[in-house]
């Protein structure tokens, strides 16, 4: 496995954009200052096989109340349902190829979704103490900005 930085992260003018935003506007913002005792976690269903379903790779093919465990960001929003006062994490988009065979339909019944799915941003996510970077399907441009917060970032192993 060779990771490769996003083509975002290759282009200085993104970095430099980000560090700014993040340094000017969270440097004022100490860590009491910010909201949240839970771990916070917002993100899309990547990971999670829809179409592309390889049964040599994943454990499961089928999404449902019992194979989610087998998902890392499922297995997260779950573990959020069971320890809400610890860990605040839904999914906050499902990917278009998710939505065509209903798995957004699954994840609302498993209340793994955001009752209002939509992106949060960066400057949303800066105002929260505690930020989780979890892996995905691509490199995280989360932990690049959460780094440089004022906010303490926990990293999915």
């Amino acid at each position: 496995l060779i990771r490769v930085p996003m083509w975002e992260q290759l282009d200085g003018a993104w970095s430099r954009k980000v560090e700014h935003m993040v340094l000017s506007g969270d440097s004022s913002r100490s860590f009491d200052q910010k909201i949240g005792k839970s771990v916070f976690w917002r993100g899309t269903d990547s990971q999670v096989p829809a179409q592309d379903c390889n049964p040599e790779i994943h454990h499961s093919c089928i999404v449902n109340s019992e194979t989610a465990r087998y998902f890392p960001r499922l297995r997260l929003g779950e573990l959020s349902n069971a320890l809400p006062r610890r860990i605040d994490a839904r999914l906050s988009g499902v990917k278009p190829r998710a939505v065509a065979i209903g798995l957004d339909r699954v994840y609302r019944k498993l209340e793994l979704l955001d009752r209002k799915p939509r992106d949060w941003s960066i400057e949303e996510q800066l105002r929260r103490r505690f930020l989780l970077d979890m892996d995905g399907s691509s490199q995280s441009t989360r932990l690049y900005w959460a780094l440089l917060s004022n906010s303490l970032v926990l990293k999915q192993a």
